[in-house]
């Protein structure tokens, strides 16, 4: 089974895009039920809005005139930067269990710090192969990744523990 991790768009009103995070079958529609959401992106930068004026062009109080209707939510983002709230620990479990990222998720992936990759292919010193495919690239960078956190690779950890679970029922063979 191959999984994606990509963008859903929701709240799908006019010239306010919102998106969440997800893990998806690749195969699947784009509306198709996800396995799991992994958490939201808005584009659309935090704006602290002008500050209140009078008709004549004076500047209200705050205090005077009470506080403004309308404030800005920031939540995470600083003002001026996208909001990404996600769970960083899934993505890197579905990272490290194979699945691909799309383009968009590869760059915020990036911008997070999460795998340290260059978006574009770079070219390789052998003719032949001129350009790393997007997927080698990928792979490359997310094992890495894990190196530098001291984390065991997938397919290691996988093997190791199905190692283990041989010897056990040897053991438990010779005991009984």
């Amino acid at each position: 089974m191959s999984v994606r991790l990509r963008l859903a768009r929701h709240h799908c009103t006019r010239n306010n895009p919102v998106y969440s995070l997800v893990a998806i079958r690749a195969p699947q529609r784009q509306t198709a039920k996800p396995l799991e959401l992994l958490g939201s992106y808005n584009p659309r930068p935090v704006v602290v809005p002008a500050p209140s004026v009078s008709p004549n062009g004076q500047v209200r109080d705050p205090k005077e005139w009470g506080p403004r209707q309308h404030t800005p939510n920031t939540g995470v983002a600083k003002v001026g930067q996208k909001k990404v709230e996600w769970n960083l620990e899934r993505v890197r479990y579905w990272l490290s269990q194979g699945a691909l990222p799309t383009k968009r998720f590869e760059k915020l992936l990036i911008q997070a710090g999460v795998i340290k990759t260059s978006p574009l292919p770079v070219p390789q010193a052998n003719p032949k192969t001129m350009v790393v495919s997007r997927r080698n690239r990928l792979t490359q960078a997310i094992r890495a990744a894990e190196r530098e956190r001291g984390e065991v690779p997938a397919a290691q950890r996988i093997a190791q523990e199905q190692l283990q679970q041989r010897r056990r029922s040897e053991e438990l063979a010779t005991v009984a």
